[in-house]
């Protein structure tokens, strides 16, 4: 059998309610130091700087422009890419921006007729192309 519990008193209301008032003031208290803490625990930067390295540029190579694959999952085609973009700077001086999308559609599309020939005997996964 179930058993009622007894009604709240006025009295449990009252210390219920300076509970969570002095709950309150706790975790207040405790806010702020953390916030002082913390400010006084900043690192003081040095404006002298007597010990920064001092780097020299004996020879600057050209280099092609940084890109973003993302997550598109064409690290073979970026890197490939890359690659013959330097090998062409390093021949003719001029920097070209090969178009990586243009080289995964199309091995993309090479794997579908593969699949098809093959009834799905092959991989049409990602990664793993530039040959």
């Amino acid at each position: 059998m179930w058993r009622r519990s007894s009604p709240t008193t006025k009295r449990q209301l009252k210390n219920n309610n300076t509970n969570k008032k002095q709950m309150k003031k706790i975790i207040l208290a405790a806010m702020a130091a953390m916030l002082t803490l913390s400010a006084g625990a900043a690192e003081k930067k040095d404006s002298t700087k007597s010990n920064a390295p001092v780097f020299t540029t004996i020879k600057e190579n050209p280099i092609t422009s940084i890109k973003n694959q993302n997550r598109s999952g064409t690290c073979w085609d970026y890197s490939t890419l890359a690659f013959f973009e330097a090998e062409i700077l390093k021949k003719t001086g001029k920097t070209y921006d090969l178009c990586e999308a243009f080289v995964a559609n199309k091995t993309y599309m090479d794997r579908a007729i593969q699949v098809v020939r093959l009834h799905g005997d092959c991989q049409f996964s990602q990664g793993g192309s530039a040959y």
